[in-house]
């Protein structure tokens, strides 16, 4: 009878161990998931959501997106590489060159002029003759958000309804009327920064 008691005590012993240390395996892997998707630097200047590594992209999916950039101008846009991008996972906008070796993510509003040099405010902060002026100088905006634009000068005061926009904002140089913009890759759900340099230098040109 004793032993049979002990034999009872030590089986619930057995089950209560393995139940703890399959919680205590549980906790591990949510901890794990947690430092890796939680905790991996700055978030998306736009969303605040954090950011995903371009690394986890599958081949296919980065082969079209840079395909998408060949078709643009090749010396303001180069192909990604992806094992140094981030993305966002929400509006899908890919930040190039901001991840470390220790894959932790570095990114602020200078994405901006490290992309292109230049001072760059919001499309929507001109007025409609400037923005005329700009249309011609460039003679097609084809791609980039003019629909909708911030009226704020600075790219960061965005408000969340222009910034969760598809493509999101367009900035531009009011010097040298070079805009940044981002496009949408089709087939795709990601977007693009895209720099596109004025066709012409004056609005006599364009005559």
């Amino acid at each position: 009878m004793i032993d049979e008691t002990l034999s009872q005590v030590q089986h619930f012993l057995v089950v209560v161990g393995i139940l703890i240390a399959l919680l205590f395996l549980l906790v591990c892997i949510f901890w794990v998931v947690w430092r890796r998707e939680g905790v991996r630097g700055d978030r998306c200047p736009y969303c605040k959501r954090p950011l995903r590594l371009g690394a986890d992209v599958a081949r296919s999916l980065a082969g079209i997106v840079n395909a998408f950039l060949q078709e643009e101008s090749q010396l303001e846009n180069p192909p990604i590489d992806f094992s140094l991008a981030s993305y966002c996972p929400q509006t899908g906008r890919i930040f190039p060159n901001t991840v470390t070796g220790k894959e932790r993510v570095i990114l602020s509003w200078d994405f901006l002029k490290r992309c292109w040099p230049g001072t760059f405010i919001s499309w929507g902060a001109l007025s409609e003759e400037e923005r005329g002026v700009v249309r011609l100088l460039h003679g097609s905006l084809d791609g980039f958000q003019t629909e909708h634009s911030s009226t704020h000068v600075a790219p960061e005061s965005v408000k969340e309804e222009f910034s969760s926009l598809a493509p999101g904002p367009l900035y531009i140089d009011q010097k040298t009327k070079v805009v940044v913009g981002w496009k949408k890759v089709p087939g795709t759900y990601f977007e693009v920064l895209v720099v596109q340099q004025p066709k012409f230098q004056s609005l006599d040109e364009t005559l």
